[in-house]
């Protein structure tokens, strides 16, 4: 297949990790292995977020946002509430809450732990964790994508669940992402720190106030971690700062934060939580700030960007338009996500920008249900498997986005 000139770097930003095939296998009980001796962790007492803050620039609920939203539930339940796909299945949690439950009735939560959780020992006792994946099942493609989800959806640490046979509570989840959460300036025990983003917010949630910590050797703290990961979003991001300080633009070519899952949403939802909550320092804060600024230069860029693809290779259609949904269902969920952290509070100009992000995410909704898209996600299956699974967790990411954008969702900080 012939690309043109940088689509394919835009079609090489799903928030999934390597393609899987179709086809997975029934989940079966795995061994629990077990951890180097001495990695004992601190006993820890998770703290539940006490503040549920709202946007403060909600969008008007509309016929076409209404109409938009039904459709996106319609597919997330139909493609995500499944019992054999937990990657899907966190998306719909997030998507839809800790309630959720499966059409046999069964708890989406239960059901996740039950099948695809596994025991580890560390130290002298034992947690557990979410591997990768099992086999061609796809579980935790990022590190601690499921603690994130958890924790944002308000599931309480103290939830007791069945892994193995056996009961644990879900704080254990937790305890275990300590002992390899670890960062080191431009090192991380994540491999990369396109891995960390999900660790760091789902470890903010809970800490309880100045969490410390070892981890691999590496004595670590929730404020050291925050500042790392902010200084590599800071880094990723430098040469758009330097492309709006010149007045110039800046290109798309897999560089810096494009090289990122979702175009590096997740990396500055990950940095706004962590210290929306109070973590890092005020510089750290400051930095954030900036991002999130920086993000209103991106949005006219990536749309008139995938715009100009579609006119000039509307073969390639289906890719293109889900690049669209990708990159406004994320921005418009980290935006209003910030906004209601008090992150930055929205003038009126940058109003106008939300809604008409908004705008654009409720008109390419309804363009692939005019597609068809929606109606044919089998084929797209058989076709192109990373193809499917971006349609499905960015319509999960879009109906996220959808409720905390009119004020119908929370974040939980």
């Amino acid at each position: 297949m012939s690309w043109p000139r940088g689509l394919l770097a835009l079609a090489l930003l799903g928030c999934g990790a390597e393609p899987v095939p179709t086809e997975a296998p029934t989940p079966a009980p795995v061994a629990s292995p077990t951890a180097e001796p001495g990695q004992a962790l601190p006993a820890v007492a998770l703290r539940v977020p006490t503040r549920a803050a709202k946007t403060p620039a909600p969008v008007a609920v509309t016929p076409d946002i209404e109409a938009a939203r039904a459709i996106l539930e319609r597919v997330v339940r139909a493609e995500a509430v499944v019992d054999d796909h937990p990657w899907a299945l966190g998306h719909a949690l997030l998507a839809f809450g800790p309630d959720l439950t499966l059409t046999d009735g069964r708890s989406a939560i239960d059901q996740l732990f039950a099948d695809f959780a596994e025991e580890v020992v560390v130290g002298d006792e034992t947690l557990i964790r979410f591997p990768s994946k099992r086999g061609s099942i796809r579980i935790e493609p990022h590190s601690e994508l499921l603690l994130k989800a958890l924790t944002e959806i308000g599931v309480s640490p103290d939830r007791t669940v069945q892994v193995g046979g056996n009961p644990h509570v879900v704080g254990e989840l937790y305890r275990h992402a300590l002992s390899r959460a670890w960062t080191d300036g431009k090192t991380t025990g994540y491999g990369a720190y396109n891995d960390a983003p999900w660790a760091l917010q789902g470890l903010a949630t809970w800490a309880p106030g100045d969490l410390e910590w070892q981890a691999e050797g590496h004595a670590m703290s929730l404020d050291r971690m925050t500042t790392d990961v902010v200084a590599q979003a800071v880094e990723e991001t430098a040469f758009m700062r330097d492309a709006v300080a010149a007045g110039t633009t800046f290109e798309k070519k897999g560089q810096g934060i494009f090289a990122y899952t979702c175009g590096g949403a997740h990396l500055i939802q990950g940095v706004a939580l962590a210290v929306g909550s109070g973590y890092g320092t005020d510089a750290d804060r400051v930095l954030v700030q900036d991002e999130i600024a920086l993000l209103f230069h991106r949005l006219p860029f990536e749309v008139q960007l995938v715009d100009s693809y579609l006119q000039r290779a509307p073969e390639y259609q289906l890719v293109l338009v889900e690049q669209r949904l990708k990159f406004l269902g994320h921005w418009v969920e980290t935006m209003h996500k910030a906004a209601a952290m008090g992150l930055f509070e929205p003038t009126e100009d940058q109003k106008r920008q939300m809604g008409g992000a908004m705008d654009e995410l409720i008109r390419t909704v309804l363009i692939v249900e005019k597609m068809g898209v929606y109606g044919k996600l089998a084929e797209v299956r058989a076709s192109n498997e990373q193809t499917y699974l971006d349609y499905v967790g960015d319509s999960a990411h879009a109906l996220r986005a959808i409720d905390v954008a009119t004020g119908r969702g929370t974040v939980l900080y």
